[in-house]
This record gives structure tokens, sequence and C-alpha cells, in this order.
């Protein structure tokens, strides 16, 4: 890993749409068991109507268990990776499953930074790479990054030539305001 580097949780995370607020919500699969522990906690100890008002609000409960599995995808998932393309090329210092469960369940945000030090403690073998490895590794990722802004402007150049004339009718304040139910209607 180069001093900088990070890795990221594998925790799924469920994106769904909240139909009271008409809004997206991402979430991960185990702030349900957090919320469930919330509502059992409110139940015995506190505020039952609270606790109803929480569980009238909660999602069908096949979905609830359909997105509860996911972790165990997950773990699987990463497993199988762990075995498939690192096992076999180094050490680990932990059994795969330990490691894919860490990365699945152990971190309380899917944003956690997981760097060097991290990593050893969870138990990957890593190194810090140093010297001409790493400036041959910032050197191909500079010009990965240049490959994908050329990328870009292709797409971009390839809309323009595509749609360009067409979009010459539409004046730009009308093509903000413009919804995609304005397209279904019939005139």
């Amino acid at each position: 890993m180069t001093p900088i580097a990070e890795l990221g949780p594998i925790d799924p995370q469920i994106t769904q749409i909240n139909p009271i607020e008409e809004r997206f919500e991402q979430f991960s699969p185990l702030h349900i068991r957090t919320t469930l522990d919330m509502i059992r906690k409110e139940y015995v100890e506190g505020c039952k109507d609270l606790a109803d008002g929480l569980l009238k609000r909660l999602q069908f409960p096949l979905t609830l268990g359909s997105f509860l599995k996911s972790h165990d995808i997950a773990v699987e998932y990463l497993e199988r990776l762990l075995k498939e393309r690192m096992e076999k090329t180094q050490k680990l210092t932990k059994p795969t499953k330990e490691i894919a469960e860490t990365l699945s369940k152990e971190y309380a945000d899917h944003g956690f930074c997981i760097n060097i030090e991290e990593a050893k403690k969870i138990g990957l073998n890593c190194e810090e790479i140093n010297g001409d490895f790493l400036n041959l590794v910032s050197k191909f990722y500079r010009q990965y990054k240049q490959k994908e802004k050329l990328k870009i402007r292709q797409r971009q150049n390839k809309l323009k030539d595509d749609f360009g004339e067409i979009l010459k009718t539409i004046p730009l304040d009308k093509l903000k305001d413009l919804k995609m139910d304005d397209l279904s209607k019939e005139e």
C-alpha cells in the first residue's frame, strides 16, 4: 500500500425510498439490528407508543430479512476473494473468514478509513511501498486519471454531436426545469 492508501469496509449499503418523506435513504443492514434493539428497549424500559410508532415505520419483515442476509452474502463473497486472490500468494495472519467478518461487520461507518496499520490488525499481509516502486505506482495512477478524463471528454463530444442540434432548439432554462413526468405526457 502507498503511504496514503486506504481501504474501506465491505459492508453492504442499501438504498431505499422513504415513502413517508419521498426521498432516498442509504443505510447499512447493521442499522436494522440497532433499530430493532432500540425498539425492544423502548417496549421494555421506555415508551410503548414510541416503540409502536417505530415498528409501524419498518419495512415488510421479509425485506428486512433480505437486507440482513446481505451481510452473510458479503462475508461469503469476500471470503472467496481472499482465498482465491490473496491466500495463494500471500500469507494472511488471520483466517479468511475472520478477516471477511471484520471487514463486513466490525466498522461503525461505511466510510471508515483502513490504513496500512489497520489492515495489518485485520489480518491482511501488506507492506508500504516506497522508492522507485512508489514513483511507478504514482505515474500509473496519473496516467489512469488522464485516460478517464479523456474518456469523459470523448463521451461529452459524442453527446454534443448526437444531440447538439436538438439541444440548440431547447432553451437551457427550460431544460433544467424539465421533469421526467413531462416527457411521458401526451400533448
